[in-house]
């Protein structure tokens, strides 16, 4: 192998390591913090069901709201009191968050 084989092959690896990096770092962390708006409305109740498989416990809502919408969301485990007015959001990675909002 000549010298210049090595420059190569260490330019490929250093490409390789940074593109690993910003896929496996980066990515994920700026896929975390686009949050979408899903559904808003007052809250009626909702329905936990909780999935074991060998290698995962997940937990699925169905939430209902007054104007007659329903929204499955997962890993949410605290909802509000009835009639309060919330909005649910997720992002890229499938996790779920509800805010409640205050009406003026």
């Amino acid at each position: 192998m000549s010298p210049l084989d090595l420059v190569i092959y260490f330019l490929l690896l250093a490409v390789i390591m940074i593109l690993t990096g910003y896929f496996v770092i980066v990515k994920p962390n700026r896929l975390k913090r686009e949050w979408k708006l899903v559904a808003e409305g007052k809250f009626k109740r909702a329905i936990s069901r909780r999935f074991t498989t060998n290698i995962k416990t997940a937990t699925v809502s169905k939430v209902f709201l007054e104007n007659g919408g329903t929204v499955l969301v997962a890993d949410v485990f605290h909802f509000p009191p009835t009639g309060t007015y919330i909005k649910i959001y997720k992002n890229s990675l499938g996790e779920f968050k509800i805010e409640t909002a205050d009406l003026l």
